[in-house]
């Protein structure tokens, strides 16, 4: 008796696929990758008709909440508290920003081509383009 694939359903009209991440489910990392699966499905393969019609895909996962989790509370720190989010390359001195560490996200202050934040072994000096996102004070 052949065993069968626990991916697939028993009836053959779904299909799982897994992309395993290495990182935590709340590294800002993860949006990045999100994005490009995302992009894959919804611009790449939609746009080439590679997606037969009636043919649902969908995201899901711990990386994918995630991210969703990082995002809802920058909306909702951003509007409670009567910031408005720049492009990081747009802030200027003591605006706040964001940047990913390899211990996870950091928030910083702008000083004008570079930004302050704390780091596991004290003070960390960064170009702003090492920025994610950024907040007008």
């Amino acid at each position: 008796k052949s065993k069968r694939n626990p991916f697939i359903s028993a009836d053959n009209k779904a299909t799982l696929g897994v992309v395993d991440l290495t990182t935590e489910f709340l590294d800002l990392r993860n949006k990045d990758a999100i994005q490009q699966i995302e992009d894959l499905i919804n611009v790449d393969l939609r746009r080439e008709g590679k997606i037969p019609a009636g043919l649902d895909l969908s995201l899901s996962g711990t990386a994918a909440v995630g991210r969703d989790m990082l995002e809802a509370a920058a909306e909702r720190i951003t509007r409670d508290n009567g910031l408005e989010e720049v492009p990081p390359l747009m802030a200027q001195r003591g605006d706040f920003v964001l940047m990913d560490e390899a211990e996870g996200p950091a928030l910083g202050v702008c000083l004008g081509s570079h930004f302050v934040a704390a780091g596991p072994a004290g003070t960390v000096l960064r170009p702003l383009a090492a920025a994610r996102r950024a907040w007008r004070t």
